[in-house]
């Protein structure tokens, strides 16, 4: 198992180096966000959210998000695992969860992928109120995202 890079940006301490980038990928857009706010004691068990997100244009669906961050495996058979604790919080919390898997690289090919019809690993998903997570569609290869995926992804953090 590799050992994720911890690493410091905005004011934080990141657990890793993906968070940090999604943290860049925000702030390139103008979201506000906070890292691992508080935690919560749920059915399912206790949660720690890594980022609560106020969402705001170019997004048709602006408000507040949880989103937790999740590298992609691809040498897993199931490269983008579910967590019931996610339900639980979007239920509980009446806000929507969002999960995230990886970070989107510009040119990546994956909205090609998607048309395809499978399900790439960058569109993440998302539970509402609580009901089953639903892939989310390519939402990162629309025009106003492209710049914030760029930043993210050349930011070098101190190095």
């Amino acid at each position: 198992m590799i050992k994720a890079i911890e690493t410091s940006y905005g004011g934080c301490n990141f657990r890793s180096r993906l968070e940090a980038r999604w943290a860049v990928f925000f702030d390139s857009l103008g979201w506000s966000w906070q890292y691992e706010p508080e935690g919560f004691q749920l059915k399912s068990g206790w949660y720690l959210p890594d980022f609560k997100v106020h969402l705001k244009e170019p997004c048709e669906w602006s408000g507040d998000r949880w989103i937790e961050v999740k590298p992609f495996k691809a040498e897993l058979k199931n490269p983008c695992p579910i967590d019931a604790r996610w339900q639980d919080l979007a239920q509980g919390s009446k806000t929507p969860f969002m999960t995230v898997y990886g970070m989107h690289r510009v040119g990546d090919g994956c909205e090609a992928q998607w048309k395809k019809g499978r399900a790439e690993p960058h569109a993440g998903r998302i539970s509402v109120h609580g009901e089953s997570p639903t892939l989310l569609g390519p939402f990162w290869t629309e025009a106003p995202f492209t710049e914030a995926w760029n930043a993210a992804s050349s930011e070098r953090f101190g190095t």
